[in-house]
């Protein structure tokens, strides 16, 4: 299931800022950043 799927927010705002954040994790993750 995708990433996010049991967590509803109030927000649908958060629920972006949410995605963005595991998208920039995982592009630094493949450019090996921490």
């Amino acid at each position: 299931h995708p990433d996010g799927a049991l967590v509803k927010p109030k927000d649908p705002r958060e629920y972006l800022s949410i995605l963005q954040f595991h998208q920039r994790v995982s592009i630094s993750n493949e450019y090996g950043f921490d």
